[in-house]
């Protein structure tokens, strides 16, 4: 009877022990955590920059300039800078156009950008993307009209810096012929080059300057 009962104690000592005791969670590595953290890449839109190039005369001098207002979507971060703009998407503020001369950009905006059909903004994403060839295709939607343009992609990886090259035609690629007459009539004079002949070039040199932080 004795050795039953003492049995009996151990045995409840077991099992008590067994359910105090704490049940050990396996803990993240936190400098692990902290360095993933780090290593993506996260868009600095305040930073990036979308320039534009147009030219005027039968020299073809240019004029440069950018738009201050944009908003760009789709950026997903990433450690690798080809995957953070493989979706983006941007919506730019044609009246923000901006090239320095406030009376040029008064007229870019009155009689280019105001007489083409729902062009308030101008809507753009990034589609086939190719790392390999460096290289991918810009959907624009200008003037009521969607066009595909090809342009090139340069990324530097260490300064966190996406660059898009890429040239339109107004007149080809968005129909955009009424506007383009109206623009050059409102600048004949200041288009006009040494040979006495005015003219507006309907193509337009774009980049995008995409800038990104860790």
């Amino acid at each position: 009877m004795r050795r039953f009962f003492y049995a009996f104690i151990f045995i409840l000592t077991i099992i008590s022990c067994q359910e105090n005791k704490e049940i050990q969670k396996p803990t993240k590595n936190n400098s692990s955590i902290e360095k993933q953290k780090k290593d993506i890449w996260q868009f600095d839109e305040d930073l990036s920059l979308i320039h534009w190039t147009g030219y005027k005369t039968t020299a073809k001098i240019p004029v440069s300039g950018t738009f201050q207002k944009f908003n760009v979507q789709g950026i997903k971060s990433s450690p690798d800078l080809w995957q953070t703009v493989k979706s983006a998407r941007v919506s730019i503020m044609a009246n923000s156009i901006f090239s320095n001369e406030e009376q040029r950009d008064k007229k870019l905006v009155q009689f280019l950008f105001e007489t083409m059909l729902e062009t308030q903004t101008i809507d753009a994403r990034i589609e086939q993307i190719n790392k390999e060839k460096k290289s991918a295709m810009l959907h624009i939607s200008m003037n009521g009209v969607e066009k595909l343009i090809p342009i090139k992609v340069q990324v530097n990886q260490e300064q966190g810096k996406v660059i898009l090259n890429g040239k339109i035609d107004l007149l080809e690629d968005f129909q955009a012929s009424n506007s383009l007459e109206a623009l050059h009539k409102a600048c004949y004079d200041l288009h006009t080059g040494k040979d006495g002949i005015s003219k507006t070039w309907s193509d337009v040199a774009i980049k995008a300057e995409l800038i990104f932080k860790k």
